[in-house]
């Protein structure tokens, strides 16, 4: 069994004493709000880090940052995967809803997908009836074997899962109030 933390949406606002539940992989699902180098110099702090693997991706708060920028000691995905402990992964770094995410192609064994932005009316709702998901994002999470769909974005449903058809889709916004969600694989 392998425990994977995820978080997402700190906005540049590190916080000092962190509670990470003991895990095997740390997931943060983009808005960092800093630059590589802050962000490397906060993990270090983190009481699992070093000995935890970090999978990232960035979020429409991570302006400009791409992947020759993220040159640590960690997993950043750019619409790519990796397999990390032995399970597959697949990041995508769409920022908005307009952005073109017919390219998306999730690979047929992702058991974990990383975005920021929320598939289309899961965990979406900003207001009653307002969504701001991707319906493409959704598409092609629910077309996949995808079992865990962990991302942030949405701020007024950070911290909640939804199951459904086999997966499970996860806001892990921390936004200054949400420990990390955990799950086992």
């Amino acid at each position: 069994m392998t425990v994977i933390a995820a978080t997402s949406d700190f906005h540049g606002k590190f916080p000092r004493s962190f509670e990470i539940p003991t895990c095997d992989i740390l997931v943060v699902a983009g808005d960092f709000g800093a630059s590589a180098a802050e962000v490397d110099a906060w993990l270090s702090t983190l009481p699992h880090w070093p000995g935890m693997e970090v999978v990232a991706v960035s979020g429409n708060a991570d302006y400009g940052l791409h992947k020759e920028a993220w040159r640590l000691p960690w997993t950043y995905l750019e619409d790519e995967g990796a397999v990390i402990m032995g399970i597959p992964f697949y990041g995508a770094v769409g920022n908005n809803i307009n952005e073109d995410w017919s390219a998306l192609g999730i690979p047929g064994d992702t058991v974990v997908m990383v975005t920021h932005w929320p598939p289309r009316g899961i965990l979406d709702e900003v207001l009653p009836g307002e969504h701001i998901g991707s319906p493409v994002v959704r598409e092609e999470v629910m077309g996949s074997n995808v079992i865990l769909h962990l991302f942030g974005h949405c701020h007024e449903q950070a911290g909640r899962t939804h199951q459904e058809e086999g997966t499970t889709f996860a806001n892990c916004g921390y936004l200054g109030r949400n420990a990390p969600l955990v799950f086992e694989i």
